[in-house]
Formats: structure tokens, sequence, C-alpha cells
């Protein structure tokens, strides 16, 4: 017994101690390709790092907008300002409902917001979530929230990218954030601008069915049900993608009945008729198509009484 407690306890410190410091001297010394299973990015084109240095100052919003680059690409602040709502965008770069919980927990009471827009993209409730673990890691989104989260995904890439940046910041907490040239356009409170036009390319994808992750939709209905704890209100809502890729997913009639059963929904693919025009590409709209489909989601969700809770 006591030959075991003392190998246990030389494990652990190999665990606790050296296996850190493999990861991180491994990261720092070798490129890319010789580490497959350690991924670090600084910075993104999903200006995340920008967004959460938004939300740290912003307090008491109207409206919170969840979910993934179609959220952060889809809802413009400054729209639904002019109908006298607060909004702030939330999204960030593949946001699955693991991540989504996070960040909601992690602002819901600075937000303090009257209502709550989830946005929802089918295929990323099939998601594993790691490219988008990434991107949280990489703009230092670790906290004992964000722990849990990787021990239930259990990859190894996503654990080592958080040891890695865990070490990082400890011996360059003040390191500068590095810029990523992109033609889009940072917009106060968590938008994404561009004036970018799809232009569709030849070829023929393969269609495929969704086949929803438990723990993804075990992390919505968490996310639903703290939602409804504290006496808010919420909507769901598919945003528009191009015909051609909306009608890839073979299986979009059962994905409407599956997320309509979690409260009040809109799919603005059945909603809107959308030319290419109106995309950035082929899911994810352009200035052009915000616009529209903003002016239909006021029209078609009672959110405009929130107005008369609008902060200046």
């Amino acid at each position: 017994m006591k030959k075991y407690l003392i190998n246990l306890f030389y494990f652990s410190c190999l665990v606790l101690i050296v296996y850190p410091l493999i990861v991180f001297s491994w990261g720092k010394i070798f490129p890319g390709k010789y580490r497959k299973n350690l991924k670090y990015r600084e910075a993104s084109t999903g200006q995340l790092d920008q967004r959460l240095r938004d939300a740290d100052t912003t307090k008491n919003i109207d409206l919170l907008i969840l979910g993934s680059s179609h959220a952060y690409r889809g809802y413009d602040p400054r729209i639904f300002k002019k109908e006298g709502i607060k909004v702030f965008n939330l999204g960030s770069s593949a946001q699955t409902p693991i991540q989504t919980e996070i960040l909601f927990n992690q602002y819901l009471s600075q937000f303090n917001p009257k209502h709550i827009i989830i946005d929802v993209y089918p295929a990323l409730l099939a998601s594993n979530g790691i490219e988008s673990s990434l991107d949280l890691i990489a703009n230092d989104c670790l906290d004992k929230n964000f722990a849990a989260m990787f021990l239930k995904q259990k990859n190894i890439i996503v654990i080592n990218a958080a040891i890695y940046s865990s070490i990082n910041n400890i011996l360059k907490p003040s390191k500068a954030v590095k810029k990523i040239a992109s033609p889009d356009k940072y917009i106060v409170g968590g938008f994404t601008e561009s004036y970018k036009k799809y232009k569709a390319k030849a070829g023929k994808d393969i269609k495929f069915d969704v086949e929803i992750s438990d723990m993804q939709m075990d992390a919505l209905v968490r996310i639903i049900n703290k939602i409804k704890s504290n006496n808010l209100t919420y909507t769901l809502v598919q945003s528009p993608v191009t015909k051609e890729k909306y009608a890839l997913t073979k299986n979009n009639v059962e994905m409407d009945r599956v997320i309509s059963k979690l409260g009040t929904y809109y799919n603005f693919n059945k909603m809107l008729t959308l030319t290419d025009n109106y995309f950035y590409d082929d899911h994810h709209l352009n200035q052009y198509g915000v616009v529209v489909f903003n002016q239909r989601l006021l029209e078609t969700i009672d959110i405009k009484p929130l107005a008369k809770y609008a902060k200046n």
C-alpha cells in the first residue's frame, strides 16, 4: 500500500507539474506541423478579443444575442438602437452551446438583459466544439467554468491549449494582442460589419443529416433553464443562409421540430428569400442582408417594448 501511494504521488507530480511544462516548451519550440495536438492562436478573424474587451465595460443592456458567427455577423446593434434598444452581441466563431453557456454565465449579471436571443445553427448542435473552445482559450476565457467544459469535452487538443495559454499568461500577462488583417469592421456592441458579396463557386456539395450531440443539447437546455430561473424572456432564432446552403441539410424539418420544443422559435430561412448578393459567404449575411434580416426580426419578435428600458 505504501509503495502504491508513493507511485501515485510521483505520477501526480508528473501530471500536474512536468506535463504542463512539456506542453508549454513543446508549443514554444516546435513549429505547427510538429504539434498537431497543440493548437493555439493569439488572435482570430472573429474579433473576439475586441468583443470581450467591449463586453467587460458594458452593463445593463436590453437585448443579449448569443450564438456563433451567425450572431456576431447577423445582428447590428445600430439598427436596434434606432428603436431605443440597447444590444450586446456575445457571439464567437463556431460557438456551440457548450461555449455559449460559459460566456452567458460569465456576463449575465453584468449585462442584466431584459430579453435574450439565442441564434441556433443546427449544424453546430452536432459539433464537438473544439474550434470554438480554442478561440475562447486564445482570448483568455479561462476560469472554473471553462475548466469544467474542457473536462467534459475530453479533448487533448483543448486541454493542451488551455495549459499552454495559462502558463503563457503567467509568464507574459501583459502581452499585446496580435491583430489579423481583415476587411471587416468591428462595431461597438459586438457586431462585425462586412459589405463583401458572396460569389457561388462551381461544384456540388454533399447533403447530410444533422445528428444532434447530447452534450450540446444538454448545454442548450441548461442555458434556457437558467434564463427561466432568472425570470427572463428569450427567443430561439435560426438566421438565414443561402438557399443552396440550407438545402444541404436533409433533415431541416426535424431540426425545426426539435428546436421549437425548447421555446418560441423562428426559422428565417422560411421567412425571408434572399439572393446571394445579401451574403458574405454561403452562410453569413453581409451588411445588406443584415439590414433586411434585422428589420424583419423587429417586425416579428415582440422586443420593441424593451425600448422603454433603453439606457442612454
